[in-house]
């Protein structure tokens, strides 16, 4: 309060010394308005004059003469009404906790990068969404004055995707670090809830570039660019509205900002302001209304609040607000640092409201320092009044809080002084705005108007006045609208379509009688429109369409509009207020052209020429260039002469547009593309050395290489060594890779060697650089030879001193290995000696980049190889040596099979298969020992006799069964022997026992004879037989309770008979010497004793003996007889041959073919060769080898060598089976009585 009286005084002191020069001073023409006029308001008189006590109570009495209405334009006239609104003015918003709006983001950084001198950046606009909501009401102490403020908090995420942001790295230079850019941005803001004046704003900027890829990212994963803290301060409260808001109105705003700023930038990409604090003046100007083309429906009657310099006209900035949402519709903020942010309004959200709570003022504008009666109405959402509600009232300008009561109605009355205080946001229609404040502070609830105050004598009843300020046009040209007013100038084109708004507005006290508004086009038709009766400070708006004709000249021409033009309205109290015009400039759009542009290279200055470009209405152009840029953003250049210079780094084809503006604002464009062909990179080569040997290393470096047009400078190109090919039609190969700066190689041929290199720069434009050095022959070198096995490609053995190791009469290649340069080796001349100590005069020679000799050495020695290489310019590598050593080979045995068992006394032949190397095996000694256990030459060991000489053992035998191993050893000329076991089965043939009989049926008490001769078995072991007969296995002689072994005879031969008649089995059990028994059972049938022949000679007695003895006797005669008659025929013996007694005994023998297991062997046994030796049988059938095959054919199921075994029996049985002639041969009876010579016991033949 107390910087207010100062004011006064001032202005007073002012007045007093009479310099009216000083009225600029807003404040003190609206506080002395009253003195000029000499008014007693001027010393703030509190009493109401009586004029204006008469002006309310005749506004009561005495109605308004109403104005008939006319109709909307007239036909013939050139103007179209679009639409009519009208209302009160806006006046302050009611806010509640919990209140929220989302706004569509965009936030623009160029500016910001560009003021930290950033070029190159690509970074396109950044959205997101931005939430606002309401969070706190309260009360606030605001400079020294009680205030009721509002806490409102917004907060925004924004991004952008595929930003790119030069950075010099320093040791990698500069790199485009690419990423996702993202602002997180926080407002908090304090509002003085009367005016909705700004007291502070704290602003937090974090901006981050997340998810970074391509080289910086082997650097940084995510780079925290900058996080800044603006926090700003308005003393007073910076009223961004003057509420109530009027088109056409426009105030100043006085206040001290005070701002700090704090935080951090990544490497200083951009400065931090210092903090400052000075005292600013902003105006504003509500330039015009509309819709502002955002989501949100309910904004289409939204007001264009706009900033700018008081004092050089430079806008600023605008807000759009919108009555409908209780906030700004469309709020366009820049900030210092140069990052532009728009905030469009998508979704409104009020919370809920449980009261209303409506400010009803007696008068919305009153004298200064006057009572006014105010109302304080509380009701529920859904309308119904609250009684008995405390209420706060505030009147905070003045100070004046207190709490009043709600009666039944929901109304409280109450009166207050409305002051003389101005405000920090002075217009030229009034002294002053305060807000009027009705709340529940329990429920922070709140209800605010505007009183308006005035001197008493500027206050009139009624006064229509055609706010001429607040004209605006929309224009539409080419589909698109555009608003014009005051700030951007009236100026048009033929066939621009244009709206005209025309506010109307009661400035009186009491309401203004319906009438009409007359306007006149620019071609002289005129229209009306009917303006209804508008409330105290009421508006009133008419939109008329009007088109240029395409023939309108270039010039000004005018639209004129009056209210009430036939002065229907008596108490309109200023009638020069009424009339009002509008100038409009109808120009013609500049020509934009742009001088043909030739392609350039790269650095290379291009001049763009656009100054053929002209204003056809006569006026001043403006040249504005975007040229593309290298990352696709867009340059603006702005050139009053429409020439500029322009350098591009990179290659490709770049727009060119060109904004021709003129002094009208009217816009043309052109563009065209400029060709900028890429600058190739340079290459420039060096090598170690001019000239090397072969063999020896050099290394080319591409140091020298630029590519000054580079977008990629950490790897300006991309590098590739393409070096000659080998000998081998493979390129050489760079030590260091084909991609680097250097590339070491060893040239294998003599001759120019000339090496190439490639750079591809980033534009794919290849440059191709080469180089020549000189490579000289070399001797060749590293000799060597090794020794190969020619049969199995194996090379030779080596012991621990290099020296080869070989067998007499190995066959060994000699390989020689040399290397020089490829194109010497096919010209490789190889000298050998291949036994230069031995046999000097033998030489080898061959050609070629290898050697290979064949060779052999026939005697056990040590013999050196000597080599010489020699290229063709006869240059040598020297001899060198390889020593040898020949060892003798000793003879070889192949390896026994083990042969198959032999019977004993079976003759067999083995041969043995044995060598030695082609020098050695003219002179070996095979020999058998067959008996390895004794020493039958007294010399050396006893497994080493000679029983045998040569391979084979032919027609051999062991007459006892066992193993009887044989050792067969071989000596070459040198001694060295090689022999081999074999070890040979014998098996003991076990005895075929076999009975002959004299008598099969003897009579009881008769004397036969029986023997075993018919037994079988080896010639070696059938002398040692023995013979046990049992004469009956019925009967046990012995006593030893077993009959079926008695021992009754032990002779091959015995005699028996039996007392009584019947059968008898008779046993004979044969036994070798190796205890292999055989057993023969023989059944005899003893028959009756009956006198017959003896009773002829007269029955017993003695007559009887001797006739009987006489008749033995003369059979023995008859057999003698028989057996010398048959000797011719058969060999054998009778025993065998002759079947006594006219009883025949027949030989067994098998039937069917032996059972094949029997004769199952090894596996081929080609060495042994053994001749079989048949089963034994008692037929007296000799076996000489295998019988002949019948001309039929192997019986049925014989194998061949059961032939071999069995065979001869066979033949022998079926000749048995064959009819034997009816002569019955004479047989010497082998049995004969014993003579008086012979003991009577002894029963043998």
């Amino acid at each position: 309060m107390e910087a207010t009286h100062t004011v006064d005084s001032e202005c007073h002191a002012v007045l007093d010394v009479g310099d009216h020069n000083h009225l600029d001073n807003s404040h003190c023409a609206q506080l002395n308005r009253g003195v000029l006029s000499g008014h007693p308001m001027g010393d703030h008189s509190r009493l109401l004059p009586t004029s204006l006590v008469l002006l309310l109570i005749f506004s009561i009495l005495v109605p308004f003469s109403q104005h008939q209405n006319v109709p909307e334009l007239e036909p013939e006239s050139s103007l179209s009404l679009v639409s009519t609104k009208s209302g009160g003015l806006i006046d302050v918003p009611n806010w509640r906790v919990g209140d929220q709006w989302i706004y569509d983001a965009e936030f623009d950084v160029e500016n910001l990068l560009a003021s930290g001198g950033i070029t190159g950046a690509s970074v396109g606009t950044l959205t997101g969404q931005l939430d606002q909501e309401v969070v706190d009401i309260r009360v606030e102490t605001i400079d020294n004055v009680s205030t009721i403020v509002y806490q409102r908090d917004s907060s925004g995420l924004f991004t952008y995707s595929g930003a790119s942001i030069p950075y010099d790295t320093g040791f990698l230079g500069t790199i485009n670090i690419v990423g996702d850019l993202e602002v997180d941005f926080d407002l908090v803001e304090v509002i003085r809830a009367s005016d909705l004046g700004q007291i502070s704003i704290d602003m937090t900027l974090n901006v981050d570039l997340e998810s970074i890829s391509g080289t910086a990212a082997l650097l940084y994963s995510r780079i925290d660019l900058a996080d800044i803290s603006i926090d700003t301060d308005y003393s007073p409260p910076k009223e961004i509205y003057d509420f109530p808001i009027g088109l056409g109105e426009v105030w100043d705003t006085y206040t001290t900002t005070t701002t700090t700023w704090s935080g951090s930038v990544f490497e200083d990409l951009f400065p931090i302001p210092d903090d400052t604090q000075e005292q600013t003046t902003e105006r504003f100007e509500v330039v015009g209304s509309g819709d502002p083309g955002v989501a949100y429906s309910g904004c289409s009657n939204a007001y264009n609040v706009t900033a700018y310099n008081a004092s050089s006209g430079t806008n600023s900035g605008y807000r759009w607000w919108c009555p409908g949402a209780n906030n700004d519709a469309w709020w366009h903020q820049s900030i210092e640092l140069g990052a532009d942010i728009d905030f469009r309004l998508n979704q409104y959200t009020p919370v809920s409201r449980v009261h209303e709570i409506d400010v009803d003022l007696l008068f919305p504008a009153w004298p200064l320092d006057m009572d006014l009666g105010v109302w304080v109405n509380v009701s529920t959402s859904s309308g119904q009044p609250v009684a008995n509600q405390e209420v706060e009232f505030r009147y905070e300008i003045e100070e004046d809080i207190r709490t009043v009561t709600t009666a039944a109605n929901g109304s409280a009355y109450l009166m207050f002084d409305t002051g003389h205080e101005v405000d920090p946001s002075p217009t030229s229609s009034d002294y002053a705005s305060h807000g009027v404040i009705a709340w529940i502070p329990s429920t922070e609830e709140i209800g605010a108007s505007t009183i308006t105050t005035d001197y008493a004598e500027n206050f009139v009843q009624v006064d229509l006045l055609v706010v001429d300020s607040g004209v605006s046009i929309t224009r539409t040209r080419d589909g698109v609208s555009q608003q014009l007013n005051s700030i951007t100038g009236f100026n048009v084109i033929p066939d621009d379509q244009l709206t005209f708004s025309i506010p109307v507005q009661n400035i009186g006290i009491l309401a203004a009688p319906s009438t009409t508004l007359e306007i006149e086009a620019p071609d002289g038709s005129t229209a009306q429109v009917n303006i209804p009766s508008l409330s105290p400070l009421g508006t009133f708006t008419a939109d008329v369409a009007w088109t240029v004709p395409q023939s309108q000249p270039i010039g000004d021409i005018q639209i004129q509009y009056e209210v009430d033009p036939t002065e229907s309205i008596t108490e309109d109290a200023d009638r020069s207020n009424n009339q009002g015009s509008l100038t409009v400039f109808v120009g013609r759009l500049p020509t934009a052209t742009i001088a043909n542009m030739i392609p350039q290279l790269t650095f290379e200055a291009v001049t763009i020429d656009a100054s053929q470009s002209i204003d056809t209405d006569g006026g001043t152009i403006n040249c504005v260039f975007g040229i593309e840029m290298e990352n696709g953003t867009i340059e603006s250049q702005v050139a009053p002469d429409c020439m500029v210079e322009k350098t591009w780094e990179n290659d490709g084809e770049y727009v060119v547009n060109l904004t021709i503006v003129d002094d009208e604002g009217d816009v043309t464009q052109t563009s065209v593309l400029a060709v900028i062909n890429n600058r190739p990179a340079v290459v420039n080569l060096a090598s170690s050395n001019p000239s090397v040997m072969v063999g020896q290393a050099v290394t080319f470096n591409a140091y020298d290489h630029s590519d000054i047009d580079t977008q990629t400078p950490e790897a300006p190109i991309d590098m590739l060594w393409m070096p000659p090919d080998a000998p081998n039609g493979v390129p050489y190969t760079c030590s260091q890779g084909l991609i680097t700066q250097t590339c070491t190689v060893i040239p294998e041929v003599e001759g120019q060697f000339t090496m190439s290199f490639r750079a591809v720069d980033d534009d794919l434009a290849i440059t191709t650089a080469s180089t020549s050095i000189t490579v000289t022959n070399i001797a060749p070198y590293n000799a060597s030879i090794q020794l190969r096995d020619a049969t199995t490609g194996e090379p030779a053995e080596q012991d621990s001193q290099g020296v080869w190791i070989v067998d007499e009469d190995q066959p060994i290649e000699l390989l020689g290995f040399v290397e020089d340069s490829p194109n010497d080796l096919p010209t490789m001349r190889w000298e050998w000696q291949p036994d230069s100590q031995s046999n000097p005069s033998w030489f080898e020679s061959t050609q070629g980049p290898t050697s290979v000799v064949p060779v052999s050495w026939l005697d056990q020695n040590m013999v050196v190889i000597v080599l010489q290489v020699f290229d063709n310019d006869d240059e040598t590598t020297g001899t060198i040596s390889a020593y040898v050593r020949i060892n003798n080979v000793a003879p070889t045995i192949e390896p026994f099979e083990n042969p198959l068992p032999l019977w004993e006394d079976q003759a067999f032949t083995f041969i043995a298969e044995f060598g030695d190397t082609a020098s050695d095996v003219d002179n070996l000694t095979a020999c058998w020992d067959l008996d390895p256990f004794i020493n039958l030459d007294q010399e050396g060991s006893s497994d080493d006799d000679c029983d045998v000489s040569g391979a084979t053992i032919d027609n051999h035998m062991w007459s006892k069964s066992g193993v009887y191993p044989a050792i067969f050893h071989v000596t070459d000329d040198n001694k060295i022997s090689s022999s081999q076991t074999v070890n040979f089965t014998v098996r003991n043939r076990a005895p075929v026992a076999d009975i002959w009989v004299s008598n099969g049926m003897p009579t009881a008490g008769e004397m036969f004879g029986l023997s075993g001769n018919l037994t079988n078995d080896t010639a070696t072991d059938k002398p040692d037989l023995k013979y046990e007969w049992d004469f009956d296995i019925t009967v046990d002689s012995d006593g030893d309770s077993n009959p079926a072994n008695d021992l009754d005879g032990t002779e091959m031969e015995v005699w028996t008979s039996f007392d009584e008649p019947g059968e008898r089995v008779i046993r004979l059990t044969v036994k070798d010497d190796d205890g292999s028994i055989s057993t023969k059972d023989y059944t005899i049938t003893v028959m009756e004793s009956d006198a017959g022949f003896f009773a002829f000679f007269g029955g017993g007695g003695i007559v009887s003996i001797i006739v009987m003895i006489l008749g033995m006797i003369l059979v023995g005669l008859l057999g003698i007889l028989a057996w010398t008659s048959l000797r011719g025929r058969n060999a054998g013996d009778p025993w065998d041959q002759v079947s006594p007694m006219g009883l025949e005994i027949e030989q067994e023998a098998p039937m069917a073919a032996p059972p094949s297991d029997m004769f199952a062997a090894p596996a081929a046994q080609p060495i042994v060769s053994a001749t079989p030796e048949p089963v034994p049988a008692a037929a007296p059938v000799t076996a000489t080898g295998s019988p002949p095959v019948p001309a039929e054919g192997l019986p049925p199921g014989w194998t061949m060598e059961q032939w071999d075994h069995y065979g001869a029996q066979w033949l022998a049985q079926q000749a048995a089976a064959q009819p034997v002639p009816a002569a019955v041969p004479v047989v010497e009876n082998p049995f004969s009585a014993p003579t008086s010579a012979e003991d009577d016991l002894d029963l043998d033949f």
